[in-house]
């Protein structure tokens, strides 16, 4: 396939679908920085009980409190690319009419809804420990963990729920063109 062709539809893509991968890539910095924040809190929580098993529940409560703005964006964006699905499937029709193929079509729609967004949780991870040396001195050494970890809560739903809807918008499409083999 020719890279020109997918540049331009990435770009193509990026710019018809600008508002909404931003409000998502937004989202998701939020929902990073305020994992980071409940992230930071639990670790707190533990310190000043000594870890006994009172200080236990609120630590535990509040890690259960640091993955859910990730989770809840990822499910809101599996829900815009659910509540978007014919025009998807138009848009794979297009593309296929053009010489496109439709998995590089969802190779670029799971870069916009979910690269970037996982990109901005990322971010609003990094703008929250940068904003807080406090956080970041207590959490230095286990702040790969904590990073990686809220992360890859943040990005299994998306490089999972995503692909797997956009792979079935794909499959279900009735607008595919029948090329000719040139």
């Amino acid at each position: 396939m020719d890279r020109l062709k997918v540049r331009g539809l990435f770009l193509t893509e990026l710019y018809g679908h600008a508002p909404t991968v931003a409000i998502c890539f937004v989202a998701m910095a939020f929902g990073g920085y305020v994992s980071s924040f409940l992230e930071y809190a639990s670790y707190t929580a533990a310190a000043v009980s000594a870890e006994a098993l009172p200080g236990l529940i609120p630590s535990v409560i509040l890690v259960i409190m640091a993955l859910m703005p990730a989770l809840f964006v990822a499910l809101g964006m599996y829900a815009l690319v659910s509540a978007s699905e014919e025009s998807l499937k138009y848009e794979i029709g297009v593309f296929y009419s053009q010489g496109i193929d439709g998995y590089a079509v969802v190779d670029t729609w799971s870069t916009l809804y979910g690269w970037i967004p996982t990109l901005g949780y990322a971010l609003g991870l990094c703008v929250y420990f940068g904003t807080a040396p406090a956080a970041f001195a207590q959490l230095q050494a286990v702040l790969a963990d904590v990073a990686s970890g809220l992360i890859l809560v943040a990005g299994l739903p998306t490089f999972i729920l995503i692909p797997r809807k956009l792979y079935d918008v794909l499959d279900t499409s009735p607008y595919n063109v029948v090329r000719s083999q040139e």
